[in-house]
């Protein structure tokens, strides 16, 4: 007796079965509200399909196997250590291009870039090239110890950042830095070991595997660049407090960052068909008020509906006295399919200024003020995923609120924050790690 739902696979079919009379309107709104539910759940999780990496890590020259060398896909989650036979398995992957890395405290680390797509068995196997330390001697002084906690600040504050989240987050093996300077205003990081941090803001233990770390305080205003390889672990808790507040952190977190913009571009792109029409912009000349300038935009904007709005412009500010040509786009303009249907081209020229104005102020009071950013690509095209990931390092230079976002405020790639286009909060879901 009853109704029997089957939902089943990646296709979502649904198999019914009724054993008593039908009250047809309950019926509708049943399938209706089914309907819903596995759209949202579709569009909520990024896809599964079971893929795995194996493979074996040895010694380059001898070819013996290392054990405990840290095999992991960047910015994920994803990893495994190497037995005492060198052997590694990385299960559960979805689809998608990462970063392989292969990492050891005596060896070299290894990196390589992979997609996962239909294939169900990848297998990749290493030799690491063994380290050669070169030994300083080390004058342990009070000016030699300054200098370091100075140069250890400035890293702290660029690296780190200077969020609320920041605030909650610490270097657990700080001394394994080492700083060095070219003049008085470059500064140089680097480590010997992958650094231990603690973000007890949004509730995670990252080992990031330093590559590049540069900060110039005369160049452009405290110019700064870095890069490296963050894997990504939960911090354990039995507090349900703790868990909710790292729940909304994470959403604050990712609510006008610069993954929340690219995902909601290809989102829009994919809802409106592609739809070219122009934003209008339309001002009410006999309104001297500072809101008289309005926008009207094409139908189903997605975009306009998670709060962003985009304008191009030539330049950042005036140059040679000649103001810069402004005017707001329609993204799907600048965007082209890949190949992978989960990947987009973004390609344009000079800058985009890109402000978010959170549509649920209620749920975040904290959002008062529009955050604004500018955004400038450092080559023809990039390539983005529709989780809002890219893959090339230094490939968007940011400027702006998104500049001041460090790895304090960083989301590992399995998270995924629900739509808010759908308005009426059927649903609102955070993926767990498998």
């Amino acid at each position: 007796m009853g109704l029997h739902l089957l939902h089943k696979g990646n296709h979502h079919k649904i198999f019914i079965k009724l054993n008593f009379p039908v009250n047809y309107k309950y019926f509708l709104k049943l399938i209706i509200l089914t309907f819903l539910f596995l759209n949202i759940y579709k569009v909520s999780y990024p896809q599964i399909n079971n893929s795995y990496i194996v493979g074996e890590i040895t010694s380059k020259g001898n070819k013996k196997p290392i054990k405990n060398a840290n095999v992991y896909l960047a910015y994920t989650m994803l990893g495994s250590s190497t037995d005492r036979n060198g052997n590694y398995s990385i299960i559960n992957i979805p689809s998608g291009r990462y970063t392989l890395v292969v990492s050891h405290i005596n060896y070299e680390t290894l990196t390589i870039k992979i997609n996962v797509n239909n294939k169900r068995k990848y297998s990749y196997n290493f030799e690491l090239e063994p380290k050669i330390y070169q030994f300083r001697p080390v004058r342990v002084t009070a000016g030699g110890r300054a200098e370091w906690q100075k140069n250890f600040e400035i890293f702290k504050k660029e690296f780190i950042g200077t969020s609320n989240f920041a605030k909650n987050t610490f270097i657990v093996d700080s001394l394994a830095l080492n700083f060095n300077r070219n003049g008085d205003d470059i500064l140089f990081a680097k480590s010997q070991e992958p650094l231990i941090i603690i973000n007890n803001g949004l509730g995670y233990k990252i080992e990031y595997e330093l590559i590049h770390f540069e900060y110039n305080k005369e160049y452009k205003k405290d110019y700064v660049k870095y890069s490296g390889f963050p894997k990504f672990s939960l911090l354990e808790t039995t507090n349900p407090d703790t868990l909710e507040l790292w729940k909304l952190n994470r959403q604050i977190a990712y609510n006008g960052s610069l993954r929340h913009f690219l995902r909601a571009i290809c989102k829009n792109y994919d809802i409106t068909n592609n739809n070219l029409d122009t934003v209008k912009y339309k001002i009410n000349y006999s309104d001297s008020s500072v809101g008289r300038d309005k926008m009207e935009y094409p139908k189903n904007n997605f975009l306009k509906d998670n709060g962003f709005e985009v304008l191009y412009k030539s330049a950042l500010g005036p140059r040679f006295g000649i103001i810069p040509i402004v005017f707001f786009v329609n993204m799907n303009r600048y965007l082209t399919p890949a190949k992978n249907a989960n990947e987009m081209y973004l390609k344009f020229e000079n800058y985009f200024e890109v402000r978010y104005d959170n549509p649920n102020k209620k749920k975040f009071p904290h959002d008062k003020k529009a955050k604004i950013s500018w955004i400038r690509l450092e080559k023809d095209s990039v390539l983005i995923d529709k989780l809002g990931r890219y893959y090339e390092t230094f490939a968007i230079k940011s400027y702006g609120y998104w500049a001041t976002q460090r790895l304090a405020d960083t989301l590992p790639y399995e998270y995924v924050y629900g739509d808010s286009l759908f308005k009426y909060n059927l649903i609102d879901i955070e993926k767990p790690p498998k």
